[in-house]
């Protein structure tokens, strides 16, 4: 069975309760679980991107596009600070929740078994807006914003028009929210931008087999060998990219939470290190790694794949 793929200053006495309860909820929440693209402006700098444009679609499958950014453990920074900063952004995230800390980088990196000594406990803040299109994850390493489709009717609002831009205010809140509370500002590890598509069974595929209908990085074996027909596929791939960092691509089965519909779920992730961590330097790099993306989206998916989708260049 495919799995389930899912999605400062003195405060009055309401808001120290409101602050106070999520506090609470966080803290129960550990004791319960511990155990594409268009034309893009030139940027400067060594990762400036060439003059041609993107690969561009009419309906791309895209479902989620986020930018992250992963950071050193923040001094000073804990379970209270989630409320504090809630209370910053609620009026365009209303709605909270609370979820464990993504692994870190060197947490994944790491070769060989460690013994971790455990600490004051480490949570993630869940901030969303409204229509639940829009959230910001929060946690004392991570900072990331998530475009995601709902309903399946939202039209992805594209990059340089809305993702970029709500990234690079919201990071900005952030770096003055902790500039408020007097903790020093994050030393950037890992900036990621990811894009999740959705291609579903009955309309980009019938069977496993046409994978290679879909995937240049995939080959059918031939009609009359062995292993003509596949029964379940899943695929991993990783490619350097250029001055710095990787780029992955991951195909696996699954069921969509909203309507039961099989797909097959096409990620792409571009992670490396900014020259630092400035602002403007997460926001070049950020630039970077979405070329990465956008590109590897349209060299790896086929001819037939990018008429379904309106390939317009």
């Amino acid at each position: 069975m495919p799995p389930v793929l899912g999605p400062p200053g003195n405060l009055g006495e309401a808001e120290s309760r409101e602050i106070t309860s999520l506090a609470v909820s966080c803290y129960r929440y550990y004791s319960l679980h511990a155990g594409y693209g268009r034309r893009e402006k030139p940027s400067r700098g060594s990762m400036s991107r060439p003059t041609a444009a993107l690969p561009d679609f009419e309906s791309p499958p895209i479902i989620e596009a986020l930018l992250g950014v992963e950071f050193a453990p923040l001094p000073g920074f804990g379970i209270p600070h989630l409320g504090l900063f809630w209370r910053v952004v609620r009026s365009d995230y209303p709605k909270y929740s609370v979820h464990p800390p993504l692994a870190s980088k060197s947490d994944l990196d790491a070769r060989t078994p460690m013994i971790q000594i455990v600490g004051a406990p480490a949570l993630r803040g869940w901030f969303v807006d409204e229509p639940e299109t829009r959230l910001l994850q929060l946690q004392d390493t991570r900072f990331v914003h998530n475009w995601r489709k709902v309903s399946g009717m939202e039209a992805y609002p594209r990059y340089e028009d809305s993702i970029r831009p709500t990234f690079e205010k919201e990071w900005s809140r952030f770096i003055r929210f902790l500039h408020g509370e007097k903790i020093a500002g994050p030393e950037v590890v890992e900036c990621e931008v990811t894009y999740i598509n959705h291609l579903e069974r009955g309309r980009e595929w019938q069977e496993f087999a046409d994978v290679g209908r879909m995937l240049t990085v995939w080959r059918n074996g031939e009609s009359n060998t062995l292993l003509a027909k596949a029964k379940h596929v899943t695929l991993q791939a990783t490619y350097p990219m250029a001055k710095d960092g990787t780029l992955a691509v991951t195909l696996q089965p699954g069921v969509r939470n909203r309507d039961a519909k099989e797909i097959l779920q096409l990620q792409l992730s571009a992670k490396g290190k900014p020259s630092s961590s400035a602002t403007e330097d997460l926001m070049e790099y950020f630039d970077h790694a979405h070329e990465w993306v956008v590109r590897g989206f349209a060299d790896v998916t086929t001819p037939e794949m990018h008429r379904l989708w309106g390939r317009k260049r």
